[in-house]
């Protein structure tokens, strides 16, 4: 590992979306470590697809247990050892950042 990882987290949709029928623009394999953006253009006629590969990539269904092993647990490991760590969350305004570091506080399994 270098000294800076690059880690793409996709959050599970929304009570809200899903009730409204949202269709995902974006899919993930944590296999391949890449993420699929789709967006129409032309009039909503053709799709587009564009294609991002990462250190690591977290789907929607995995689990806060999973973000940390991936994420923090190695940070704190080089930090116990008197190492220097920053965590970086970055998005735009309602991609799941609060999400990704908090989880679903009213449920103890989904904390962060």
């Amino acid at each position: 590992q270098g000294n800076i990882r690059v880690v793409c987290r996709l959050r599970p949709m929304s009570d809200r979306e899903k009730k409204t029928g949202t269709t995902p623009a974006v899919s993930a394999s944590s296999e391949r470590r890449e993420v699929l953006v789709t967006k129409m253009v032309s009039g909503g006629t053709r799709q587009v697809r564009s294609s991002f590969h990462f250190d690591e990539v977290l789907t929607s269904f995995s689990t806060q247990g999973e973000v940390f092993t991936q994420t923090l647990d190695p940070l704190v490991d080089e930090v116990l050892s008197g190492y220097e760590a920053t965590c970086f969350a970055y998005g735009q305004t309602g991609t799941g950042k609060t999400y990704t570091m908090e989880g679903d506080l009213s449920d103890e399994a989904s904390r962060g």
